[in-house]
């Protein structure tokens, strides 16, 4: 075990020992960065537990590098240094390094290492709860039940923990999850929507989504899953986790699909890092309207009639009220969820016509590629899991929008500012959809000229009058 890793990076940022005075200053490093230099993981954040005001620590640890200090609760304040590097410090409050170790998460969280020791080199590690023990054994194991009670969040926090290390989860914790999931209702949104997230950040997430299912925990936040069980005698949660497992597959690139030739559009779309666990969760979710949606004909066939509409009506509410989700956030979930259907719909359409294409992507706007991920994915969680159709489907979309693209460097007839200054017209949704079709227009050559562009326009308004 080197733990000498912890002081070269620490000397790599720059971290004034001399805050810290001699050994009768009591600084230990705790947690996080104690796991992961064993473990051999990149290592950006530092916890520190002290003697003495953890608050005062951090804002002199703050002044000396030059860098941002930001109170947290109690005793405790955080430091950001080059927008890379985190250090937060906490009072032990009068209490020893070991009990202050007994009252954190799990055990492989609850070592330390005396900040003086690990100057000079020696690497004694304060470790009560067998944290190593459990290190060694890729084992995710609470310090005590009452610490998933004093902070419920840590429910979520476990299966966080197995996902992002690849650890299995002790049985005495799962049975501890399961018996305390309810405490998870009095969890602020933000915080519960955090830990979605890192979750779902990992590459094999639905492993852990199906174990939440499993004790309980999924329904705890989700409870619209659990009717999705049994819904018309089918396992439609079954379906959605599968259908998480399949678009997993397809992003790593262990399933082989049209879109390992789609890099660049790929790169693109998932630029803004929230979009992957954003896009994942909207493939969990993607059938969550079909339980009231549920009808059968009198040969009894099963219909779902409408439930893309229904799922984006549920998921505003949950998403915006429950878990706290920004604007941004929630329009990207439930956009996908409503148009899921559409890729399925045009892939059996006998002709694809350019205007349908073009509606496509006005109606997905950037959630286009996610849509078609989605369609893909829930195509191959489906019995036959046929996706010819949505192959050759998404093939001539790129090409179109590809060459769409190419003809858009061609300078536009008319822009906004001419409907402004010449009509007085104000920006409005017909405003938009002006400038779309004279767009279409010149795109399939119908027009040609900035009159013949001026001269649609106007006869748009006359219609728009009627």
């Amino acid at each position: 075990m080197d733990l000498g890793r912890l002081r070269v990076k620490l000397e790599e940022v720059g971290v004034p020992f001399e805050l810290f005075g001699n050994k009768r200053s009591r600084v230990y490093l705790v947690g996080g960065c104690i796991r992961d230099a064993i473990l051999g993981r990149e290592i950006t954040d530092f916890d520190f537990a002290v003697e003495g005001s953890g608050m005062k620590y951090a804002q002199l640890f703050s002044e000396k590098l030059d860098a941002t200090f930001v109170p947290l609760k109690l005793d405790e304040g955080r430091v950001v240094y080059r927008k890379t590097w985190t250090f937060d410090f906490s009072g032990l409050g009068g209490h020893d390094i070991e009990k202050n170790l007994w009252k954190r998460d799990f055990t492989i969280n609850a070592m330390a290492i005396e900040l003086w020791d690990l100057l000079q080199g020696e690497w004694r590690l304060t470790d009560p709860t067998s944290g190593l023990k459990d290190l060694r054994s890729k084992r995710i194991r609470m310090t005590g039940e009452q610490s998933l009670v004093e902070d419920p969040v840590r429910i979520l926090r476990t299966y966080r923990f197995a996902s992002q290390l690849d650890f299995t989860i002790d049985v005495e914790t799962l049975r501890a999850v399961s018996r305390h999931k309810r405490l998870l209702t009095g969890v602020a949104g933000e915080r519960i929507c955090h830990e979605v997230f890192l979750i779902l950040h990992t590459g094999k997430s639905w492993r852990w989504v199906e174990e939440m299912a499993e004790s309980g925990v999924l329904f705890a936040l989700l409870p619209e899953l659990d009717v999705m069980k049994t819904c018309a005698e089918l396992d439609l949660l079954h379906h959605s986790i599968l259908s998480l497992k399949e678009l997993e597959a397809i992003l790593s690139g262990e399933r082989k699909t049209v879109f390992g030739a789609l890099e660049s559009e790929l790169r693109r779309y998932f630029s803004w890092k929230a979009r992957k666990p954003l896009l994942k969760l909207a493939t969990l979710l993607h059938d969550i309207g079909k339980p009231g949606t549920f009808s059968a004909d009198e040969r009894g066939g099963i219909h779902f009639y409408g439930h893309d509409t229904l799922g984006q009506e549920l998921l505003s509410a949950i998403l915006k009220e429950r878990l706290r989700m920004s604007k941004r956030e929630i329009e990207t979930i439930t956009r996908s969820v409503r148009y899921h259907m559409r890729p399925h719909l045009l892939g059996r359409e006998k002709e694809l016509t350019q205007r349908a294409m073009r509606r496509f992507f006005t109606d997905l706007g950037e959630e286009w590629l996610g849509v078609l991920l989605l369609a893909f994915a829930d195509a191959l969680a489906t019995e036959n899991g046929g996706v010819s159709q949505l192959e050759d489907l998404t093939s001539r979309l790129v090409n179109f929008r590809r060459e769409v693209e190419r003809k858009a460097k061609v300078e536009r007839l008319i822009r906004g500012t001419d409907l402004i200054d010449e009509l007085h017209l104000q920006p409005g949704p017909l405003f938009r959809r002006i400038l779309e079709r004279v767009e279409e227009e010149q795109l399939e050559g119908t027009i040609r000229s900035r009159e013949e562009a001026m001269e649609l326009v106007r006869k748009i308004l006359e219609e728009s009058d009627q």
